[in-house]
This record gives structure tokens, C-alpha cells and sequence, in this order.
């Protein structure tokens, strides 16, 4: 990223795996993404880098706690373009579930009715993806462009 320091770019590596490990421990996070197309078409790190993640992608979306969907380009404008966003729920009652945006430096939202409003805009996009299965279609067509 431009203006970023080779170390706080090694800290978000290292904190992105981390996160990644928790979709293979023993009790395993439950995942559910929603990844805009243009996001898997725009290229970054080259054609290698962009094969491997895709078919990463695939991979991941075969397993029982991960679901993945596309929200395609023909589901045209959603609220959602201006920056992901995650909806963290938690097991116990005593937790209340919050919202992350993935903005610069992260912000996390606690107010009930926040999560809501984005508990909504998610289900929204839901609606609007393509499905599992044409979704690892999807993503498997778009890695063989990367050649």
C-alpha cells in the first residue's frame, strides 16, 4: 500500500493469518462472505498471485463453516460499495454482537440498532449474490482469465 511501512504491512499479514487459523481449529469460526466481483477481477500482484487466491477462494468455499457468495455485477449499485464490513456475532448472551468497517484503522460499532442496520445490509446482499454453487463456478471462471 502506498505510504505504508514495511512493518505495519508485516503486522497485518501476520494478523490476517492468524485470523485465518481460526477457520481450522478444533472448534472452528463459522464464516459467511460476500465478495463483490470487482473485487476478484481487479488485479493485484499479478496473474500468479491473483490465480492462487482465487482458487484459494474456491478451496475455502467447500468447507462445512465457510460460505461464500459473489455479489455480481449485474446486481448493480448496493449500499455496501463504499467499504466492507463485518457483523461479529458472539456464542454467549452476555456478548453483545458487534460491527467492524473495514475503514483506515478499523472502527467497531456497538449500538444495537448499528448492527442492525448492518445485519440488514447484509441479508440484502445475500439476497442479491449468487448462490454457493454458482458462486465457486464464478470464481473459478474469473482465475482462468489470470493466465
Amino acid at each position: 500500500m502506498p505510504g505504508s511501512k514495511n512493518d505495519d504491512v508485516e503486522r497485518q499479514i501476520k494478523v490476517r493469518l492468524l485470523r485465518q487459523d481460526a477457520l481450522h481449529r478444533g472448534n472452528p469460526l463459522k464464516l459467511w462472505a460476500i465478495v463483490d466481483e470487482a473485487a476478484l477481477r481487479r488485479p493485484f500482484g499479478g496473474n500468479a498471485v491473483m490465480r492462487e487466491q482465487l482458487e484459494h477462494l474456491v478451496e475455502a468455499s467447500t468447507w462445512p463453516n465457510v460460505v461464500l457468495q459473489v455479489l455480481p455485477f449485474d446486481a448493480g449499485g448496493h449500499p455496501a460499495v463504499t467499504g466492507g464490513f463485518a457483523v461479529l456475532g458472539f456464542p454467549e448472551a452476555s456478548d453483545a454482537d458487534v460491527t467492524y468497517l473495514d475503514a483506515q484503522g478499523g472502527l467497531f460499532l456497538d449500538q444495537a440498532t448499528d448492527v442492525a442496520w448492518y445485519r440488514n445490509l447484509f441479508d440484502h446482499l445475500r439476497a442479491h449474490a449468487t448462490d454457493p454453487d454458482r458462486t465457486r463456478d464464478l470464481v473459478k471462471k474469473i482465475s482462468k482469465e489470470f493466465t
